[in-house]
Order: C-alpha cells, then structure tokens, then sequence
C-alpha cells in the first residue's frame, strides 16, 4: 500500500473516532500524534527499499 493512502486514513478516521491530532512532520515518510483520554498514539509510516512500513504505538500516562 502506498504510504499517502496510509497517511490519509489516519488524518481522516482517527478525528472521527475522537482522536485528537497534537502533531504532524513529513520528511520522506511520516509521522502522526494524536492523543485521546489520557492515551498517546504515534502513527509512523515510511519506506524501507520498496517496501511501506508501518508503525502504530500507543502510550497511556504513567501512574
């Protein structure tokens, strides 16, 4: 799959699931921060030879 497709599902579901975006960077790949109830998720994507990698974490504060 092509990483702009990846990309542009984030930006466009996770709003719509109450996510909120805190940050954006794009050089040669991507990556996203969007932060909901007290939980962080990092969403990187980027390209190693021919292929798209894809990256999803999720952090909650610590207690």
């Amino acid at each position: 799959m092509e990483s702009d497709k990846i990309i542009e599902f984030y930006k466009k579901e996770m709003p719509t699931r109450g996510w909120q975006p805190n940050a954006s960077m794009r050089s040669g790949g991507a990556m996203l921060a969007y932060s909901k109830d007290g939980k962080t998720v990092l969403v990187a994507v980027g390209k190693q030879n021919n292929d798209t990698l894809l990256t999803v974490t999720v952090g909650g504060a610590g207690r």
